[in-house]
């Protein structure tokens, strides 16, 4: 923002005494005069793109690049910053210009393989899908192959560099609907996906396999409080199917995470589009999990009625070869996705008996564990890692090369 930014205020004071020359003993007048130069007002962004970028995003585009399929949302509610963060501005790129910057100086880099990308825009709004790429191309049907994939009929845009991406982008934009709501001047009335379609294939085989993969950028239209808003007519109608649309992804995602047989893709245009990023292996990866969470140990509390009474932790482990290598090496990383049961206050809780005994050893290994964080953080040559159970288990995910995010929710 500035090379030489004042952290400071300051008062530069002038006092001037004075007093009527002929009379030795008279009053004396004083006054003051204050020069004060104060500091600008900050905001203070807790987490900017480029940090979200790099230890949530970064890593789902790598694996895009290798040929999975990735889906990256941005959620809130409105007025939020949803679309700052995707678009970002010239002094603080978005996720989008980042997603580019990464995708085109991979293919750079890839002097052995061959890539044709290309990008489409589409907007849902009010239930009806629009082509952001064609003005003409509007009111989509959404159609699906024997095998159950969904199609789109929306203009797909062959792009070469960062600059033909974002033209698309911005063409887009010019015609998504945002109108002015009580709650923001420029509100978006719709929902986005940005798809961009990777194919690659080794440029030494003249007739070898395409590899195909998707990448979508959301920008859902948040959720609306009429309350707040104080929505009416067409205002009002939008928020509407806004907020029925971001039901029903709720709702998926909690039949997802439940296992549930029946997903009710269906409810919703967003969501039909969304069930191959949401479905397919990921149902797989729900179904272990959630077989584990049927045993995992819960119970009622004075603060929750399904208190977790344990840390969890959900390994995944991909082992990965070259394929053309019989006897090359296997390479093997690890993936932790924990749940840490919440710090308790007795005083809160009432707990007692087996309560009480669960909440204490919870509290004692969360202090183990800020302790092990603060000992690193300090670079020091000691890590009490056998201090608890649960540090001993993540002495490798947090030492070493090891990349950990922690998302700590206050309430």
């Amino acid at each position: 923002m500035n090379e030489r930014s004042s952290r400071s205020h300051t008062i530069f004071r002038i006092i001037l005494e004075s007093k009527d020359a002929n009379q030795k003993d008279g009053p004396v007048h004083i006054s003051y005069l204050n020069s004060m130069d104060l500091a600008g007002s900050e905001r203070v962004s807790l987490t900017k793109a480029a940090d979200v970028y790099g230890s949530v995003v970064k890593p789902l585009v790598d694996s895009f690049m290798e040929g999975f399929n990735a889906t990256i949302f941005a959620y809130g509610q409105t007025s939020s910053g949803k679309t700052h963060t995707i678009l970002g501005n010239k002094t603080d790129p978005g996720l989008f210009q980042l997603v580019s910057n990464q995708l085109f100086q991979h293919v750079a880099d890839q002097v052995d393989k061959r890539y044709l990308i290309r990008c489409s825009y589409i907007e849902i709004y009010n239930e009806k899908i629009n082509d952001l790429l064609d003005k003409s191309n509007q009111g989509l049907t959404i159609r699906e192959d024997i095998k159950g994939n969904v199609l789109l009929d929306a203009r797909e845009a062959v792009v070469d560099n960062v600059d033909k991406v974002m033209e698309n982008m911005m063409q887009g934009n010019k015609i998504r609907r945002v109108a002015a709501t009580r709650m923001n001047e420029r509100s978006s009335r719709s929902h986005t996906i940005f798809r961009i379609i990777l194919e690659s294939k080794d440029a030494n085989q003249k007739d070898g396999p395409v590899h195909i993969s998707y990448l979508n950028l959301m920008d859902l239209a948040g959720s609306e409080r009429v309350s707040l808003t104080k929505a009416a007519g067409e205002r009002l109608k939008e928020g509407a199917n806004i907020n029925k649309s971001l039901s029903v992804l709720g709702n998926v995602i909690r039949q997802l995470s439940e296992g549930k047989e029946f997903i009710s893709y269906r409810d919703s245009k967003l969501t039909r589009l969304l069930s191959q990023a949401l479905g397919d292996n990921v149902d797989k990866v729900m179904e272990n999990m959630m077989q584990g969470n049927k045993i995992r140990r819960v119970a009622a509390t004075r603060m929750n009625e399904r208190s977790s009474r344990s840390h969890t932790i959900f390994r995944i482990i991909l082992e990965s070869k070259d394929a053309n290598q019989k006897d090359g090496p296997v390479h093997i990383s690890y993936l932790n996705l924990m749940d840490l049961a919440g710090s308790e206050r007795v005083s809160l809780t009432k707990a007692a008996g087996e309560r009480l005994k669960e909440g204490a050893n919870i509290n004692k290994s969360l202090s183990v564990l800020g302790n092990v964080i603060r000992q690193l953080s300090e670079g020091k040559e000691f890590i009490s890692y056998r201090d608890s159970k649960l540090t001993r288990l993540l002495s490798q995910a947090l030492g070493g090369n090891a990349k950990s995010l922690i998302i700590g929710m206050l309430l």
